[in-house]
């Protein structure tokens, strides 16, 4: 299954989402270049076997910017995997595969496909990072276990540039759509609005959203702090810490 393209991504180590039913620590590996993937590896399904090393990934896409193979031509949502990969050979091989989409049907690849064969690990690509990141990995846990998909991060039309030890989105809805007015649709208003969230130690949203950058139509900055309100989060960790931390995200509410 390809499910990623051979573009470089920034190693930029968030922890992020832990689900009911099975502890899932999601890690950032990192966007790719253009902005339109980031990658995550759940360091809990990282299991180690002399130099082999396999675990979970997900690559999240923002909306509308890749569609998948075939004739189907639907928009990815993001795709779930296992990935084995053989440190002292710099090898990799996929071993499992399920691909989502954003009209919420599924894909689950045949495990007659896998494993997959043995191949070199390309320099300087995303597979790259996942091997550099998964072989220095110090594993805590050998379950292997597929991990939940309950509370996992997902992107929006938001903008979730997380800094490192920033404010962590756990969920947050399509906003750009669910969020759009109708009347503002009606008289054809569109931009993009600029708000400031700031969570406390709590885990909460600690005082009001802040207009930043208004898109210069009152109902569309409106929306966009309600529904940037409506989204879970976990405050940033600074000196080891949880610490009450601000962030800005970006809503952009564009025409059909």
């Amino acid at each position: 299954m390809k499910r990623r393209a051979t573009t470089t991504l920034l190693v930029l180590p968030v922890l992020l989402a832990c689900s009911a039913a099975r502890a899932s620590d999601w890690v950032s590996l990192g966007k790719t270049t253009d902005g339109k993937q980031e990658g995550f590896v759940d360091v809990l399904s990282i299991r180690a076997v002399g130099n082999i090393r396999r675990a979970w990934f997900k690559t999240i896409f923002v909306p509308h910017t890749m569609n998948s193979a075939g004739t189907s031509k639907k928009s990815l949502d993001y795709t779930l995997g296992r990935e084995a990969f053989d440190c002292a050979e710099e090898t990799h091989r996929n071993e499992a595969g399920t691909v989502y989409y954003e009209d919420g049907t599924v894909t689950s690849i045949p495990a007659t496909n896998y494993p997959e064969p043995w191949a070199p690990v390309p320099p300087e690509t995303v597979w790259d990072s996942e091997m550099k990141f998964l072989c220095a990995w110090k594993p805590t846990t050998q379950t292997g276990d597929p991990p939940s998909q309950n509370g996992d991060p997902h992107l929006s039309d938001v903008d979730r540039s997380t800094p490192a030890q920033g404010v962590m989105t756990i969920q947050l809805p399509n906003c750009g759509k669910d969020y759009y007015p109708s009347q503002a649709s009606r008289l054809g208003e569109h931009g993009a609005v600029v708000v400031r969230v700031c969570i406390g130690i709590d885990n909460k949203i600690d005082g009001p959203v802040e207009l930043v950058t208004s898109s210069g139509f009152p109902l569309l900055d409106e929306a966009a702090g309600k529904c940037v309100a409506a989204g879970r989060y976990r405050a940033g960790i600074v000196n080891g810490a949880p610490a009450r931390t601000c962030k800005d995200y970006k809503v952009a509410f564009l025409r059909d």
